[in-house]
């Protein structure tokens, strides 16, 4: 259960923030360096962009983890998991409540993160076969998607967001140790997708 709460609040995570990227990038296209996507495994099954206009937009300057793409006023809303049995634990995940937008957003779009791109989608996690070699500068990418869609619905849910979905892509972003805590995570702080906290004190 804790495993899908917290791949849950990382995909809502990373849609939120591809959301807020896609507004900046539209209102100052011109401030942002581009670099097409790399075509290292284009004849992969799993390749999910289209053909022609795919690019990836720098994100240095929103920071470290890229942070700064959020906004500055928020309304802070605590979300949790509780696992209950022989061991009791559990997860919290500071969620903002303007993060209901990108739900409103992929209802209007049937699936996408983003209005502001026309039929293009923006992903905030970009696969690393799909960015350059060896460079770690932290990438958004803009693109239209191979989509799938849900069971004859009007909703096409892009092929790269299945793939992220099902596989283990995501990671914490740190852990931190804290003395005689009981909680098994907790926040730290809003910039923090989660913070992991063992059940056990810390050692000395």
């Amino acid at each position: 259960m804790e495993e899908q709460f917290f791949k849950l609040t990382w995909l809502l995570c990373s849609h939120y923030k591809g959301m807020l990227a896609a507004e900046q990038y539209v209102r100052d296209f011109g401030s942002f360096r581009t670099i097409p996507v790399s075509e290292r495994v284009r004849d992969d099954d799993w390749w999910p962009i289209q053909d022609g206009g795919a690019v990836l937009v720098d994100g240095q300057r929103w920071g470290d983890g890229r942070d700064g793409v959020l906004p500055a006023f928020y309304r802070f809303v605590a979300v949790g998991c509780w696992n209950v049995g022989p061991v009791f634990s559990q997860m919290v995940f500071g969620a903002e409540r303007e993060m209901a937008r990108v739900f409103d957003v992929k209802d209007r779009t049937r699936g996408r993160s983003t209005d502001q791109l026309g039929p293009r989608n923006v992903h905030f996690d970009v696969p690393e076969n799909m960015r350059p070699a060896n460079e770690p500068c932290p990438y958004v990418m803009v693109a239209r998607d191979i989509t799938v869609n849900l069971f004859g619905s009007r909703v096409n849910v892009p092929w790269l967001d299945i793939a992220q979905a099902l596989l283990s892509y995501e990671r914490p972003r740190r852990v931190v140790l804290e003395e005689r805590s009981r909680a098994s995570s907790r926040l730290t702080d809003r910039r923090s997708r989660l913070t992991i906290v063992p059940l056990l004190p810390a050692p000395d």
